[in-house]
């Protein structure tokens, strides 16, 4: 493995050709100083980047229209669903989409035991949500926010899953509790160990042949 970044990294978004991520700095005065960079694959270099870059990257280029709406918008989960809507998942599981223009197109919860989601994909017409104090993973129908699936809680296999993906119907689940990455196959439901670490992991993702790991102690290449 080949660390990119150090400590401290609270986001991590791909982007194409690399991707963003926020650092949280020491408070002053009870204040937080949080700094945007951005990971360049072509060049392997990491550069300073604007608030606005990141915001962009993980809620989509309108989201001055629902800024100011945000709980928390480093903590909160997003997700980016088709005709420009936006789902934004709190902390405590209160939620709403939103449509380009800002209006409030369903508000609801998304939680197990008052807890939101920290990672939200989209398959098709449904979105995955996963739960780490819960231990659980959910499926939810994109039309209606109606959960599916669920599948793991007390005693699963998946201790604290954090960060999701999905490619040609392979779940791929980053479990902190355990320093693992699993695969799921949603159609069989065979699970796979993908990978270990000797740190809690808590994203992965994969852009071309580069397959990039968020650890406790920084990003890195894998």
């Amino acid at each position: 493995m080949k660390r990119l970044y150090g400590e401290n990294i609270i986001d991590l978004l791909p982007v194409n050709g690399g991707f963003v991520f926020a650092i949280q700095q020491a408070a002053y005065d009870d204040k937080v100083v949080i700094l945007y960079k951005l990971y360049s694959f072509n060049t392997g270099v990491v550069s300073p980047i604007k608030k606005s870059i990141y915001l962009t990257a993980k809620f989509g280029p309108n989201y001055t229209n629902f800024e100011n709406m945000l709980m928390n918008y480093i903590s909160c989960a997003s997700l980016m669903l088709p005709d420009e809507k936006v789902l934004i998942c709190n902390d405590d599981g209160t939620s709403d989409i939103f449509d380009k223009f800002g209006n409030i197109l369903w508000s609801g919860k998304i939680s197990h035991n008052d807890e939101g989601p920290t990672n939200v994909i989209l398959c098709d017409d449904k979105f995955w949500c996963s739960f780490p104090k819960s231990g659980v993973i959910s499926k939810y129908n994109t039309k209606n926010v109606k959960e599916e699936l669920r599948f793991g809680g007390p005693g699963s296999i998946f201790t604290s899953p954090s960060g999701i993906i999905m490619n040609d119907g392979i779940l791929t689940i980053c479990c902190s509790g355990t320093n693992k990455i699993y695969t799921l196959n949603t159609n069989s439901f065979e699970i796979d160990e993908y990978a270990e670490f000797s740190e809690p992991v808590y994203k992965y993702f994969k852009i071309n042949s580069n397959e990039i790991v968020l650890l406790d102690s920084g990003i890195y290449r894998i």
